[in-house]
């Protein structure tokens, strides 16, 4: 399944804690995790990014089954 943090009501114990996340960054513009904001999980890579920073919407995201950001998508990069 396509991992994502999303903004969810306080009362769900889910394992998704904005204090848990406060240090994750996003992978394309290094912002810091902000509960109001969608993001989005690489399957390959593990990194996380903001939906918007890799043009994917919430929609978009429910139709992926494995996200690959757009490092790993291009990764022709030679493997030493």
């Amino acid at each position: 399944d396509v991992q994502t943090k999303t903004s969810r009501p306080a009362v769900v114990d889910d394992g998704y804690d904005e204090e848990e996340h406060s240090e994750t960054l996003c992978g394309t513009c290094g912002g810091r995790y902000n509960a109001n904001e969608f993001w989005i999980g690489c399957d390959i890579c593990e990194r996380w990014f903001h939906g918007k920073c890799v043009r994917i919407t919430p929609a978009k995201a429910e139709h992926i089954k494995h996200y690959k950001c757009p490092d790993c998508s291009s990764s022709k990069k030679s493997r030493q």
